[in-house]
C-alpha cells in the first residue's frame, strides 16, 4: 500500500445515534463532519455506525459493537477509527491497526461504581489501540502513562474538536444580541448553577439551549435566577441561530475536558467565560474568561458574575474579545485543519506499526 495516497478509512460509531445526529450528539456531529473532510482529502471514508432498533441507548450500542466484526470481515480498511470504548473493545486482539478517540467525561471525576467502569473501558481503549487521539493536552500525560510510554510518544496526538465555522458564524451587525447563553442538556455535571447565580448577579438575561433536566434541578436553577429562560431542545438549523443571538457564552462545567459548545460559540463571536477546564480552547483575557472549577460555589458565582459585569458594560470590549474567539474557532478548530491533523496521524500510525 503506498501511504502517501489515499487511505480507506472507517470510521466507527457508537451505533446509538445515528449519523449525523437528528439533533443532539456531539460525537456523532464529530463523526459526521470528520468524515465528510477526510473525504474531501481524497480519503475513502465509510461510517460504520448500525442503530439497532431498541429504546436503550446502551443496548443499542453492546449490539451495534457485537455485530462490528462481522461488517468488517466483507470491506478492506487500511485503518478503523473507533468513538466509543465499547466499539473498540471489539477491535482488539484484531489484526487491523485501529485508532481511538476519547470522547470521555470521566477522566476527571468519577461518581459511582458505574461511572468507574465506564472509565476502565475507556482506559482499555486508550491501552490497547494502535494509536490514540485526545481532545484536550490535559489528558495526554494520562494516556502516556496508561499506554507505558515516554512523553514523546508518537502514537498519542492531542488533535481538538472542530467546527463547522460556516455553519456557525456571527450574526450580521445590525442583528439583536443579548444576554448570556449556555448550551447542553440540564444536567448536574453541566453546574448550570453558577451560570444562573452569575447572571443574576450581574444583572442580565439568560437562557440555556438543551433537553430540560429532572424537576428538582430545574427548581434550582429557578430559584437561583427567577427570570432564567429554557430553550429546550432546538433543531440543529436553529442552534447556530440561537447562539450568536446571544453576547457571552457561559461554560461552568465541572467534568467536560472536550466542549464542543464552547467552541461552536466562538465561532460565532460570542467571548466566552468558563471553567477552567476549558483553558486551552479558551485563553483568558484574550478570547473569554477563566473560572477555577475547585472553587467554592459562591467565589465561582463572583468571579462569573464580574467577568459578566465587565463584557456587558464595554460593547468595545465584549465585540474585540468575540472577534478573537472567532478567529481561534477558525485557526485552531476549522474542520478541513483537524481532518489534516487527522489523516497525518494515521499515516503516521500506519508507519510505525503495530504496537
Amino acid at each position: 500500500m503506498d501511504r502517501r495516497g489515499p487511505l480507506r478509512v472507517a470510521q466507527i460509531g457508537a451505533g446509538s445515534i445515528a449519523i449525523p445526529p437528528p439533533a443532539y450528539g456531539a460525537v456523532e456531529d464529530y463523526i459526521f463532519n470528520l468524515s465528510r473532510e477526510l473525504g474531501r482529502l481524497g480519503h475513502s471514508v465509510s461510517v460504520l455506525n448500525w442503530v439497532p432498533p431498541l429504546r436503550s441507548y446502551r443496548a443499542r450500542e453492546l449490539l451495534s459493537a457485537a455485530t462490528l466484526p462481522i461488517e468488517l470481515r466483507s470491506t478492506k480498511f487500511d485503518v478503523l477509527h473507533a468513538h466509543s470504548p465499547i466499539t473498540a473493545e471489539a477491535l482488539n486482539g484484531g489484526r487491523r491497526p485501529y485508532v481511538f478517540t476519547s470522547h470521555s467525561r470521566y477522566w476527571l471525576t468519577t461518581q459511582g461504581s458505574l461511572d468507574r467502569v465506564r472509565r476502565f473501558r475507556d482506559e482499555i481503549a486508550v491501552r490497547e489501540a494502535t494509536g490514540v487521539v485526545a481532545l484536550n493536552p490535559k489528558v495526554v500525560p494520562l494516556f502516556q502513562r496508561i499506554r507505558r510510554e515516554a512523553p514523546d510518544s508518537e502514537r498519542v496526538a492531542c488533535i481538538p474538536f472542530g467546527v463547522d465555522t460556516v455553519r456557525f458564524q456571527p450574526l450580521p451587525s445590525f442583528a439583536a444580541r443579548a444576554g448570556v447563553v449556555g448550551l447542553g442538556a440540564v444536567t448536574e455535571h453541566k453546574r448550570f448553577d453558577v451560570l444562573a447565580g452569575a447572571a443574576k448577579r450581574a444583572g442580565t438575561s439568560a437562557s440555556i439551549i438543551g433537553p430540560p433536566g429532572d424537576e428538582r434541578l430545574m427548581a434550582e436553577l429557578r430559584s437561583l435566577d427567577p427570570d432564567l429562560s429554557f430553550a429546550g431542545e432546538v433543531s440543529a438549523e436553529e442552534l447556530p441561530r440561537r447562539l450568536a443571538s446571544g453576547r457571552v457564552f457561559v461554560h461552568p462545567s465541572d467534568s467536560e475536558l472536550a466542549s464542543v459548545a464552547t467552541i461552536q460559540a466562538m465561532a460565532c463571536g460570542l467571548p466566552v467565560v468558563g471553567s477552567d477546564l476549558v483553558d486551552g480552547i479558551v485563553t483568558h483575557g484574550v478570547d473569554g474568561f477563566i473560572v477555577d472549577h475547585r472553587a467554592p460555589f459562591e467565589t465561582r458565582v463572583e468571579e462569573t458574575a464580574g467577568h459578566l459585569r465587565r463584557l456587558l458594560a464595554d460593547d468595545a470590549v465584549c465585540e474585540r474579545m468575540g472577534a478573537r474567539a472567532r478567529e481561534t474557532a477558525l485557526r485552531n478548530h476549522s474542520w478541513d485543519r483537524i481532518a489534516t491533523r487527522i489523516s497525518d496521524f494515521y499515516r503516521r500510525i500506519l508507519a510505525l506499526g503495530p504496537s
